[in-house]
């Protein structure tokens, strides 16, 4: 028989399951991942919209004056005082593109989950499992700068329960066509060596044990 454990964060706000625990997870209520991505989203700068404050910050370094003196003692000031715009403009951008990709991508691999295998749990309601033999990778993947608990948990005979490729889940500016190909392998539970695979699961469990690190188990 199989031995499934699930990573909880011991440094986030949510809930953690104890030892004899039994817990229903009913494919009614969005995950930890799905509601923190959907409200990472819509980033605001100053209280304002992140497009509106981008347009202030470009029209504030276009009303520069242009100098063309090399010799200019304000010629390095203003090179400062617009790379430091910029450069926040560009961080803000790449951390607010890639929470948008994430949302867009986990759509994509909803719609075709519920069109094509609708009896497959939903990354979105899912609880993540992995097998004891991938669980050394997945501690070094998630919340790397956090504190865990490991759980080894017991599943009801009539769970759902999908294994699919997590290196299939990428964040990158693909078309939607591309994205299907991805889900369509993932849904299939197409795997390759040494790809980071992951359980969805939808039940009821039972925690049978907790270990704080690898060598307990």
């Amino acid at each position: 028989m199989k031995r499934y454990y699930h990573i909880q964060n011991l440094d986030s706000k949510n809930k953690l399951w104890l030892k004899n625990e039994s817990v229903n997870i009913n494919g009614k209520k969005i995950n930890n991942y799905y509601r923190d991505l959907f409200n990472d989203t819509g980033e605001k700068i100053e209280n304002t919209d992140l497009f509106i404050f981008a347009k202030q910050k470009d029209d504030e370094v276009n009303a520069m004056p242009l100098i063309l003196d090399r010799n200019s003692p304000e010629l390095l000031n203003q090179y400062i005082s617009k790379s430091s715009i910029y450069g926040h403009l560009s961080h803000v951008f790449n951390s607010t593109l890639s929470q948008y990709l994430k949302w867009v991508r986990e759509e994509i691999f909803e719609n075709y989950r519920k069109e094509k295998f609708p009896h497959l749990p939903s990354r979105k309601t899912c609880l993540w499992l992995c097998e004891q033999k991938d669980l050394e990778k997945w501690l070094g993947i998630l919340y790397p700068h956090n504190r865990k608990k490991i759980i080894e948990v017991s599943l009801a005979k009539n769970a759902k329960i999908h294994c699919g490729n997590a290196s299939l889940i990428i964040s990158e500016t693909l078309n939607i066509s591309d994205y299907n190909i991805l889900a369509k392998k993932y849904w299939q539970g197409k795997m390759h060596i040494d790809c980071e695979v992951e359980t969805l699961f939808e039940g009821r469990f039972t925690v049978i044990n907790e270990f704080n690190n690898l060598s307990e188990i």
